[in-house]
């Protein structure tokens, strides 16, 4: 039977940063902004440095491509300037995130959740996090001089792209394998590009050369240039292949899912956390057994991205024909019977049945998923105002007490299905689950202490005694009573 779906969510937010005019600063003016933003976030936060040095990211688990090995040989990091500057601004915070400087965008990792809501709750308490930084950024007399705006999207409008990923733990099983590898990727990838009915932001136009259009449903859809690859800024991949764990690598394999979009509705990140860990559970036990694999992948995702009518027919391998939402509803209608005989969290069964009730929707009145789905939310404001459409779609973005989202949450317009307040407690509180209630913990009391921690694993050195701490496993109760309470009571 499939292991516990942990999960996590990294957002790169975009920040802008203009004068008193509104006028963009220049470049050097732009990386002072961005990098004081982060520093400043980070000491107001009280945030424990982490340890980059456990970090493995040009690790691939299928074999690399000479290009691809070129690439990683010549860009091991940035400038050796840029990489001191990215090591100082990056740590942990009270409850488990992680706050850091990532390629020019303040990005925030989620602790590790197990339960769909909780992945919900730590997400849109990363946009409070941002929101909370922001105010406390422009109070600064140095900051007062500039304008700054934070966005939670994935694209500009001017050709760059920047990523929200899905991180989920699978078992080792389905990376060790030539066979188990490929069944992943070939079960994986027509999920991904019928999901975006579902989970797509919604984008105003197209980009980076890909066929034009008015609106779209998935913010990533032109960015992807490669079916998989280790890459994630140029040539990116539609199915990523990192392997890094950052847990017992023998036991654990992360898939770093970089084609989701960066989402605001809270139905919306829930279907994407929830669905996504049930179709991955469903992958791991070879439930799946029809293929449905393109037979051009990166077409088909462009063209479903831009299918607002639900009728375009991706054209399969096998000669067959599907339409997205065709396909979307065989998985989830699997999903039941998979849950049936493998019982996951109830709030995966919730998951399915309002997936299936929302296709149901977008079939008969796509209007009807509004304040649900992002992307119809987002095509709504287009079409209310076509005049303005650019700029209410950055306002409905917008990482703002008063913009245009925040606005229609107050209005009753936006389904919720967390309470404020239980927002505003992620920023202290994290998942009670998972190991990140004992790194939060230890945190809190060894603040000071701490000579280096990374996800799963922290060093404290006190009066002149040095205790090393490895969290193999992310599940809280896998990594046994008595050690968390011998940890809890150092």
């Amino acid at each position: 039977m499939a292991i516990p779906k942990i999960c996590g969510i990294e957002n790169e937010f975009s920040l802008s940063a203009f004068d008193k005019d509104w006028r963009p600063l220049p470049s050097t003016g732009y990386s002072g902004i961005l990098f004081r933003f982060v520093k400043e976030s980070l000491l107001r936060h009280l945030a424990v440095k982490f340890d980059q040095s456990q970090e493995t990211r040009r690790s691939s688990f299928l074999p690399v491509k000479d290009d691809e090995a070129k690439f990683v040989n010549e860009n091991l990091h940035n400038s050796y300037l840029t990489e001191k500057i990215i090591r100082d601004l990056d740590g942990f915070l009270d409850n488990g995130a992680r706050f850091y400087l990532d390629c020019w965008h303040p990005e925030y990792s989620t602790p590790e959740c197990l339960v769909p809501l909780d992945a919900v709750a730590h997400d849109k308490g990363s946009e409070l996090f941002m929101l909370q930084s922001l105010q406390a950024f422009k109070k600064q007399e140095l900051n007062r001089q500039y304008k700054v705006v934070i966005h939670k999207n994935n694209s500009d409008g001017l050709g760059h792209s920047y990523g929200c990923h899905l991180n989920i733990l699978l078992d080792r099983k389905l990376a060790d394998c030539r066979s188990n590898s490929e069944y992943l990727i070939r079960s994986y990838v027509p999920f991904q590009i019928a999901r975006m009915v579902l989970f797509g932001a919604g984008k105003l136009g197209s980009e980076n050369g890909q066929p034009k259009c008015r609106f779209q449903i998935w913010q990533r859809s032109d960015f992807f240039t490669s079916l998989h690859s280790l890459r994630t800024m140029e040539n990116r991949p539609l199915f990523n292949t990192r392997d890094e764990p950052h847990a017992n690598a023998e036991k654990y394999f992360r898939l770093h899912d970089i084609s989701t979009d960066a989402l605001r509705c809270e139905q919306a990140i829930f279907l994407k956390v929830a669905l996504t860990q049930i179709m991955l559970a469903m992958i791991e036990d070879h439930f799946l057994k029809d293929d449905f694999f393109p037979d051009d992948p990166l077409t088909e995702a462009h063209l479903l991205s831009r299918d607002l009518s639900f009728k375009h027919r991706m054209v399969l391998e096998n000669g067959k024909k599907i339409t997205g939402l065709e396909l979307l509803r065989f998985y989830l209608r699997k999903a039941q019977e998979y849950l049936n005989l493998y019982p996951m969290h109830e709030q995966h069964v919730a998951a399915v049945q309002q997936g299936l009730e929302l296709v149901d929707k977008l079939e008969k009145d796509w209007e009807s998923t509004v304040g649900a789905l992002d992307w119809t939310t987002a095509r709504l404001i287009i079409e209310a105002n076509p005049e303005k459409a650019r700029k209410n779609l950055f306002q409905f973005q917008e990482i703002n007490d008063n913009g245009l989202f925040n606005r229609l949450v107050r209005a009753g317009k936006i389904q919720r299905l967390l309470t404020d307040e239980l927002i505003a407690g992620t920023l202290v509180e994290p998942p009670k689950n998972t190991r990140a209630f004992v790194r939060s913990r230890l945190i809190k009391k060894y603040r000071n202490d701490i000579e280096s921690i990374s996800w799963n694993s922290l060093k404290i050195i006190q009066k002149g005694l040095t205790t090393s701490i490895d969290f193999e496993s992310p599940i809280l109760d896998e990594l046994g009573q008595s050690m968390v309470s011998s940890i809890l009571e150092l």
